[in-house]
């Protein structure tokens, strides 16, 4: 199964590209993604960068961990469906966890911005 999910950040994006894991006796979807600013629609130079970590669960939830580094001043993050290159809708958001309106984090921060245990995609 390939699958493309696009993170976007103020300042930073990536492509998450998939990677399966098995887990007894259901199998277990593994998505992580790398993220930093030349990967966001447009690209920029942020210095900022990330990591997002998503399990699609077998009962069609989804788990998920947002860490950053070196950001500054974040105000959202989310999931864009859409092909490398395009800004697409929203699908998810990821913070604030709760969704819009976007909600500012003054100054810089480092580890975790976000997580859920699950949620019904």
């Amino acid at each position: 199964m390939k699958r493309l999910i696009v993170v976007a950040m103020l300042t930073l994006g990536a492509i998450a590209l998939p990677a399966t894991a098995t887990a007894a006796p259901a199998r277990t979807n593994l998505f992580i993604a790398h993220l930093v600013g030349d990967q966001e629609t447009p690209p920029n130079d942020s210095l900022a960068q990330g990591q997002v970590i998503m399990h699609l669960n077998a009962d069609g939830t989804v788990s998920y961990k947002l860490i950053v580094a070196n950001i500054t001043n974040v105000i959202m993050a989310h999931i864009h469906v859409a092909p490398r290159g395009v800004a697409g809708p929203i699908r998810q958001w990821l913070y604030p966890v709760s969704g819009p309106p976007p909600q500012l984090r003054p100054g810089r921060t480092d580890g975790i911005l976000g997580s859920k245990p699950a949620m019904r995609t």
